[in-house]
C-alpha cells in the first residue's frame, strides 16, 4: 500500500512528537519530531469520477494516534480531512493540530504527498532553478511554501500541488507546472557546468587559462568547470588562480593527433557526473569571456534543444565546413539554410540529449574507420551540423546573440569572442591577450 506524507494548507508537513500532531515546515530541523506517514490506498478513478461529476468522497483508511483517525478524501477539491470522534483536525497559524472543528474549511483540509514526490521536494530545496517564462533564477534559499498548498519559487512562481499532478514529469531537469491551473510554464533545474579540452601545445594551453580566467573575470560565472586534458588538475589551478578548487575536475585524455583533439569534447559523455548538471557549455580554448555569461547559461537551461552559434557566413549547401559535402552526398537539400559554429555548444542536459552527442561521435569513429583518420578537415563540426540537419534540428537562435564569431577593432561585449579563424596558435594567443588588456582598460 503507498505511503504518503500530509501537506497543510499552509504547505507545512504534519508531525508527531510521540502523542501529538503539529505542522511544521518542510524544512524542520527541530529535534524529538517525526514526520507523519501514512499507508493509504489513494483512488486512482480521479478522471472517472470528474466526467460523472461525483461530489461524493471516500474514506482511504486510518491510522492511530490517541485513537483511530479516518482519512476523507475529497474528489472535488483533492484533499483530504482527518477526522476522530466525529471532530475534524485543523491546522491553524499555531503549531499544533487540533481535532476541535465540524466545518471543513482550508484550515481543515490536507494533501496528501507520497513518498517519491516527499523526496523531489528535498531536492527542489537543494538546487537553483530557472521559471521558463520569466528566465529568472531562483536560489534554493528562495524557495518557500505558502497557502493554499504551494511551493512558492521567489515570487516568480507559485504552483499550487493540487492543480499540478504533472508537477515531476521529466524530473529532475524539468518541472512541468499548470500556472493557475492551466497556463503551461517550465520550471528547470540551474546546476551550471561548463567544460572546455586542450592538449600538449603550449600556446593552445595557455589559449585555455586565459580562456577559463575570463570565465571568472568577465563573465562572472561561479558554477562547475570540467576540463578535458592531458594536463593535471594542479597545474590548471595553478595557472589560473580564479578557478574555485571545489569546482574544478580534471578528465585526464592523451590524443595523438588534430582528429583526438576536436573530437574529444564528446569524453564528456562517459564522464558519470555530467548528468548531475543542467546546462552544461562546451567551449573552444580559444574563447574570451567578455561578459555576464548568466543570459546565456539561462536561455540554454530552457531551451528543448542543443544550442550553437549561426555562422551567416556559411550556407549549409555550400561550405564544407559545416557539413555541405556530408548533406550532399546523403542526397540532402538544405536550400537556403545557413551552417552553426561547433566550438560553443550549449547542452541542456546530457541524458536527453546523450542519443545525438553519441551519434555525432560514433559518425566520426566510423568515418575514420571507412576512409582514413584525416580524411575530413572539420572533424566534429561538419558531422554535427549534418546530424542536426537530419535528424535533431539544433537550436541556432538561443546563444547567437551572445557570440561574436568574428572579432571587430572595436566589439561591444555580448557574452563571449571566439578567435576561430584559422592562424598559428601563438599569434592567436597575442590576439587574445591583446583583447584582455581592452577589456580590463574599459571596464
Amino acid at each position: 500500500m503507498p505511503k504518503f506524507h500530509l501537506m497543510t494548507y499552509h504547505g507545512t508537513l504534519l508531525f508527531t512528537n510521540g502523542t501529538d500532531l503539529f505542522h511544521l515546515p518542510i524544512r524542520n530541523s527541530e529535534p524529538g519530531y517525526d514526520l507523519i506517514t501514512v499507508d493509504l490506498d489513494f483512488p486512482t478513478d480521479q478522471h472517472r469520477r470528474f466526467l460523472e461529476n461525483a461530489e461524493m468522497g471516500v474514506l482511504l483508511g486510518s491510522f492511530d494516534m490517541q485513537g483511530e483517525i479516518r482519512v476523507h478524501y475529497d474528489y472535488k477539491n483533492r484533499t483530504i480531512s482527518l477526522e476522530r470522534n466525529d471532530q475534524l483536525a485543523c491546522a491553524d497559524i499555531e503549531a499544533k493540530v487540533q481535532f476541535n472543528r465540524v466545518e471543513r474549511g482550508g484550515w481543515e483540509q490536507f494533501f496528501l504527498i507520497s513518498e517519491s514526490e516527499y523526496r523531489n521536494i528535498l531536492f527542489i530545496l537543494q538546487n537553483s532553478w530557472i521559471v521558463s517564462s520569466s528566465e529568472a533564477v531562483v536560489t534554493n534559499d528562495k524557495i518557500s511554501f505558502c497557502p493554499p498548498f504551494s511551493i512558492n519559487f521567489g515570487n516568480e512562481k507559485f504552483v499550487d500541488l493540487r492543480f499540478n499532478k504533472l508537477f515531476f514529469n521529466d524530473f529532475p531537469y524539468r518541472l512541468i507546472v499548470l500556472d493557475k491551473g492551466w497556463s503551461i510554464d517550465e520550471i528547470c533545474l540551474f546546476r551550471p557546468l561548463v567544460f572546455s579540452a586542450a592538449f600538449k601545445n603550449e600556446f593552445v594551453l595557455e589559449q585555455l587559462y586565459i580562456c577559463l580566467s575570463s570565465l571568472h573575470e568577465f563573465g562572472n560565472y561561479a558554477g562547475h568547470v570540467h576540463v578535458i586534458t592531458d594536463q593535471t588538475r594542479e597545474t590548471l589551478l595553478q595557472k589560473v588562480p580564479l578557478l574555485d578548487e571545489a569546482r574544478t575536475t580534471v578528465d585526464p585524455l592523451f590524443p595523438t593527433d588534430f582528429v583526438g583533439y576536436v573530437a574529444s569534447k564528446y569524453q564528456i559523455l562517459d564522464w558519470p557526473l555530467a548528468r548531475n548538471y543542467q546546462p552544461l557549455l562546451f567551449v573552444d580554448p580559444d574563447i574570451v569571456f567578455d561578459r555576464d555569461i548568466g543570459p546565456m547559461m539561462h536561455r540554454i537551461a530552457i531551451s528543448h534543444k542543443i544550442c550553437a552559434p549561426m555562422e551567416v557566413f556559411s550556407p549549409l549547401r555550400t561550405s564544407p565546413s559545416v557539413g555541405a559535402s556530408l548533406i550532399q552526398q546523403d542526397g540532402l537539400e538544405p536550400r537556403w539554410s545557413l551552417g552553426f559554429n561547433a566550438g560553443t555548444l550549449g547542452i541542456p542536459n546530457i541524458a536527453e540529449h546523450r542519443k545525438s552527442l553519441e551519434t555525432i561521435r560514433e559518425i566520426i569513429r566510423n568515418r575514420a574507420h571507412l576512409f582514413k583518420r584525416g580524411e575530413f578537415e572539420w572533424i566534429d563540426q561538419e558531422v554535427a551540423n549534418y546530424v542536426s540537419f537530419k535528424t535533431e534540428h539544433f537550436d541556432t537562435s538561443s546563444i547567437t546573440k551572445f557570440a561574436n564569431l568574428t572579432l571587430d577593432q572595436n566589439p561591444s561585449p555580448l557574452g563571449l569572442v571566439h578567435f576561430w579563424p584559422p592562424r598559428k596558435p601563438k599569434s592567436k594567443r597575442d590576439a587574445m591577450v591583446e583583447y584582455i588588456a581592452l577589456l580590463r582598460s574599459n571596464r
